[in-house]
């Protein structure tokens, strides 16, 4: 089973790449909303984060804390 390292602020760590993903505006804005309300440090983590969760419960993939703990 594959697992990640995934640390306290959500930022997979390791090999990462990146990809281009178009959405509508009003994702842009809500996204954006989210950050400045600081629900996120920036786009990046808040993307990670929503891609992490739909992997996780699609996939059984286990992630791991930095203490090497699966979450």
């Amino acid at each position: 089973m594959n697992s990640f390292i995934f640390s306290k602020r959500g930022i997979a760590k390791g090999k990462q790449e990146p990809i281009l993903v178009h959405i509508p505006i009003e994702w842009v804005k809500a996204l954006d909303g989210l950050v400045a309300n600081k629900f996120y440090a920036n786009r990046n983590e808040a993307i990670r984060m929503a891609i992490h969760d739909l992997i996780q419960s699609h996939s059984g993939l286990k992630f791991k804390n930095k203490e090497g703990k699966e979450q």
